[in-house]
């Protein structure tokens, strides 16, 4: 049985160390202009089957609203961002749907001659119909979630050409009223090395190696995962870069263990008026089951402007994850999910635009059937003006 200790070193040294480099950061920026950059972004529209329930298939009008303040500062040295974003759902025919979603990103970076120390840190508070999206298949209870997360980011040049760099990581989830629904709080730390060698100007190899512990305490489950994976990335013309990654993987839950592998491809283009995105990849996840996943993934996402002022974006993604270690009595489920999102965005003038979108959902979870859901909207979005100030 797994117990989780009042203050594990790994959160000591996340929670120490960014602390430290906020700090060292906020004392550099004392003085110095900051840059605002709201947006509100407001729309309507009707949304089919929300909790992805496969035996009904429920529709309902929707109404959203999302408030974004972020905030900025960089000079030579240091580098500081602050990023809340607000965002509001309602669902007038069913208010157990409604939302108030808060996301907020604190990162500061600060650079010397031959290093740079980066950290961050993140709170999310939404519900499971996004935290556990694609992962658990628990969507159909919209329970309220909670993430607070650490990271702290060192980085070493060692030469024009090598650099080596660690990484250390820390979060903490909770689900409120979890009672029946097959949630549990957790906590997962992680721990990685790197070394990145540039072999000729526009070709780099990377090594890493990571050990990540997931303790889910009511579950009486603490999994470790540890991994190595060598990765070449390749900008082979102006507009085009690829990246492929490779390496063996390993876990271990409750004394039982399993092997296998992880790897990342991909491949994306960023021209004038078109773009495109590529990724497929497997990695090993936590999740609000109390257990790690290995999830496959594969998302496309392009772009196009077909004038100056009307541009289009479509993206596609699969999920498919299963328990990491399959004999563990833990109510194994396998989960299948894709998305397929379509949307028009016309530019009104500097500040205002319309956003038209299309969506549709598919989803499976254990034996269950398939549930699908869809999405249509029409939204408004202002962008604001940046503006700067000193203190």
């Amino acid at each position: 049985m797994a117990t989780r200790s009042a203050q594990p070193p790994l959160t000591a040294r996340v929670t120490a160390g960014v602390a430290a480099i906020l700090a060292s950061a906020a004392a550099s920026v004392d003085a110095a202009d900051w840059r605002f950059t709201p947006a509100i972004n407001s729309g309507a529209g009707y949304t089919d089957n929300p909790r992805l329930s496969p035996d009904r298939s429920q529709s309902y009008e929707t109404y959203s609203a999302e408030l974004a303040l972020p905030m900025s500062f960089d000079d030579e040295r240091t580098a500081v961002s602050l990023s809340p974003r607000f965002v509001f759902a309602s669902y007038p025919e069913d208010r157990l749907l409604d939302r108030d979603d808060v996301y907020v990103t604190l990162g500061a970076q600060r650079r010397y001659e031959t290093a740079v120390w980066a950290a961050s840190a993140d709170y999310v508070r939404d519900t499971t119909l996004t935290s556990e999206l694609g992962l658990t298949g628990f969507q159909e209870t919209n329970r309220p979630h909670e993430s607070l997360s650490a990271t702290l980011s060192p980085t070493l040049l060692l030469s024009d050409r090598t650099q080596v760099g660690a990484q250390l990581y820390r979060a903490e989830n909770t689900y409120s009223d979890k009672f029946l629904t097959g949630l549990f709080d957790y906590s997962y730390s992680l721990g990685a090395l790197n070394a990145r060698y540039v072999l000729i100007e526009k070709l780099s190899v990377t090594l890493q190696g990571s050990f990540g512990r997931l303790d889910a305490p009511d579950a009486h489950m603490r999994s470790d995962n540890i991994n190595a994976s060598a990765a070449l990335e390749w900008q082979f013309s102006e507009n085009w870069s690829s990246r492929f990654s490779f390496g063996p993987e390993r876990t271990q839950s409750n004394g039982i263990s399993s092997q296998g592998y992880i790897y990342s491809a991909s491949l994306s283009h960023d021209g004038l008026r078109s773009g495109i995105d590529a990724v497929v990849s497997r990695d090993v996840t936590p999740t609000g089951r109390g257990v790690l996943v290995t999830r496959d993934q594969a998302t496309l996402s392009t772009r196009y402007s077909f004038t100056e002022k009307l541009s289009g974006t479509l993206s596609g993604t699969y999920v498919r994850s299963k328990d990491a270690i399959e004999s563990l009595a833990v109510g194994n489920q396998d989960v299948d999910y894709a998305s397929l999102d379509v949307s028009l965005h016309w530019q009104m003038n500097e500040n205002w635009s319309v956003v038209l979108s299309l969506g549709g959902r598919n989803q499976k979870a254990g034996e269950l059937d398939t549930a699908q859901g869809s999405t249509a909207s029409i939204g408004v979005a202002w962008r604001g003006d940046s503006y700067s100030w000193a203190r």
